[in-house]
């Protein structure tokens, strides 16, 4: 009860490069966020806060709003222009594919075995994993 701020509740806190609109991910025992809502990733070890990277360049998106996704080894990064960003999962994840939609997507993607759904403004996408 009350405020947790200064207390042992607290294991460890992170207070550079955080999100302002998409939620951070946690996937594999690792934290994935962006910054504000740029495509600048930092990733944190979950258990203890260590940090692997910070506020690296995510290359082909531009303005994020959705929070990011992961399923079989995979990070989905989608941007406000609809491009997708496909990486691989890990401390240092790298760019694996990038793809695009020429719709404007505010919302998260959602994973449904080998389809992902994306909503944009005027209507819903679902893409099959060929």
């Amino acid at each position: 009860r009350g405020d947790l701020t200064e207390t042992a509740k607290v294991t460890w806190s992170y207070d550079r490069n955080t999100p302002y609109v998409a939620s951070p991910l946690l996937y594999q025992g690792i934290l994935y966020m962006t910054r504000q809502r740029s495509t600048r990733l930092t990733t944190l070890r979950a258990r203890d806060g260590q940090l692997f990277q910070e506020a690296e360049q995510i290359e082909g998106l531009s303005d994020i709003y959705a929070s990011p996704v992961a399923a079989a080894g995979r990070l989905y990064f989608i941007d406000r222009r609809g491009t997708t960003a496909v990486l691989e999962a890990g401390k240092t994840p790298r760019v694996l594919s990038v793809n695009k939609l020429n719709d404007t997507v505010d919302a998260s993607p959602l994973l449904i075995g080998n389809q992902i759904y994306i909503r944009s403004w005027n209507r819903i996408y679902c893409l099959k994993e060929s």
